[in-house]
């Protein structure tokens, strides 16, 4: 039993960091600190379409110019698939 909770507070904890990461970007404040504070240093993401970011300063690159475009964004991220022991991926997908 105190095995599982464990698991259910670590996922919590990395559902919350890409909620409030999300905010960030939504806020305008995305930063290096912000992407190293959620990112790990060879972190990947891939985007729907296919297109890939791996690195924190090409994940901070390209959200910066991704999102500059719109005057405003609202994130709603539900869903969160988070596998910490049978993944190559600790979050494996979010929608």
């Amino acid at each position: 039993m105190e095995e599982q909770l464990k698991t259910i507070i670590e996922k919590t904890q990395i559902a919350d960091l890409l909620i409030r990461y999300f905010a960030a970007v939504d806020d305008k404040l995305i930063n290096i600190n912000i992407v190293k504070g959620t990112f790990t240093s060879n972190a990947k993401i891939i985007r729907p379409d296919g297109s890939e970011m791996t690195g924190q300063e090409n994940i901070l690159d390209s959200h910066t110019k991704s999102f500059a475009r719109f005057k405003a964004t609202h994130h709603v991220i539900t869903n969160f698939i988070v596998d910490i022991y049978n993944s190559p991926y600790l979050l494996d997908r979010f929608y």
